[in-house]
């Protein structure tokens, strides 16, 4: 497949996946990632592995947003598209995503750096997430690795946990933390 087209058939694949999540359709998003996939991020201590995990969590950030009165949209740039064959990418970008709310103007809510694996059963089959890093720009940890270099177990997650689960320095610090689906 030529280079050009398998970049624009995974901004197709962005374009659609940031719109399945910002529209709140959480089973629909998780379903853009592989049964094993991986939601890793430098924001959080725990990986979130699993389509399930990744749907779970992100039907109930949404309920919480929505709850809240609040709608996020996630912009996409500096998309770069590496094949490794035939049916895989590593595809990097930023993401801006933006906080609504009703009567008030947009609000950046978080920008980072987004890692994919992504992959496909064949030529036929749309590319899914095996892996995901994002790395948040507001969060001062260290780096998590490449999606490129390591498995997916060896992430660490972002935006995923409850509140609960969120140390108590970053919950009295003004870190702003979300949901998965926050990239």
């Amino acid at each position: 497949m030529q280079a050009e087209h398998v970049y624009a058939r995974i901004l197709d694949f962005y374009a659609r996946q940031m719109r399945t999540i910002d529209e709140g359709d959480a089973v629909g998003w998780a379903a853009t990632f592989t049964e094993d996939g991986v939601f890793a991020s430098n924001g959080l201590p725990a990986p979130v592995r699993g389509r399930a995990a990744i749907e779970a969590g992100t039907l109930a950030n949404l309920a919480a947003r929505r709850a809240e009165g609040v709608a996020h949209r996630h912009l996409l740039s500096a998309l770069t598209v590496e094949p490794r064959g035939a049916d895989e990418v590593f595809a990097r970008s930023y993401v801006l995503v933006l906080e609504n709310r009703a009567g008030r103007p947009p609000q950046p809510f978080v920008s980072t750096v987004l890692e994919d694996v992504l992959v496909r059963r064949d030529a036929a089959a749309d590319w899914q997430v095996r892996s995901r890093s994002v790395l948040r720009d507001d969060v001062r940890a260290p780096a998590t690795p490449a999606a490129q270099d390591f498995a997916p177990q060896d992430f660490v997650p972002q935006d995923f946990v409850p509140q609960d689960f969120v140390p108590q320095d970053a919950r009295t610090s003004g870190l702003r933390t979300s949901g998965t689906g926050d990239a």
